[in-house]
């Protein structure tokens, strides 16, 4: 499904290709162009690439917030009127917290909490929500200024197009005139 929200960008496969019956000195200019085309269309590539790259880690990091925001309202509803939390009986939030300790959140193994290791799991928890919300607001700024950027290539490429058009159409003049 085409991207429409950074423009509507052409690889320079799909663009028309350069009258070759133009004098040297215009075929000179074409292939000057050409090689610009080139450039913008291979910066563009990257730049897209790069946005592609930081929206999956940002998405990936998304489901882990979520996951942790599930750990926590479970062992929220686990703790309803207890002092102490008992997780070895419940595998389903081991292997959460086992995911969640594979992404990088710092927590401890133990499987039976007194109220102050749970608030010390909860707190870590949020600590951990922290940090992958300020990597995601960091990649999401990431992002703005390589989509920034892309639109400036495609101005670019939009101009060195309309360049390359005004040539085609001098050298049509020309040979109809000459």
């Amino acid at each position: 499904m085409p991207d429409n929200t950074l423009g509507s960008y052409q690889p320079l496969e799909t663009r028309s290709r350069i009258d070759p019956s133009a004098s040297a000195k215009e075929e000179m200019s074409q292939a000057i162009i050409s090689m610009i085309v080139k450039m913008y269309d291979d910066e563009g590539k990257r730049v897209k690439s790069n946005i592609t790259r930081l929206a999956e880690e940002v998405k990936e990091r998304q489901k882990q917030m979520q996951l942790l925001n599930e750990v926590i309202g479970e062992i929220h509803r686990l703790t309803d009127g207890q002092t102490t939390l008992d997780i070895s009986q419940n595998p389903a939030l081991l292997n959460k917290l086992d995911q969640l300790r594979e992404c990088g959140a710092i927590i401890g193994t133990q499987k039976t909490l007194d109220e102050i290791g749970r608030t010390r799991l909860i707190d870590n928890l949020h600590l951990a929500a922290n940090s992958w919300g300020n990597d995601n607001k960091q990649q999401m700024q990431e992002m703005d200024a390589h989509s920034r950027a892309y639109e400036r290539v495609l101005l670019m490429v939009r101009d060195v197009q309309k360049s390359i058009s005004q040539v085609i159409k001098g050298s049509m003049a020309g040979m109809k005139g000459g």
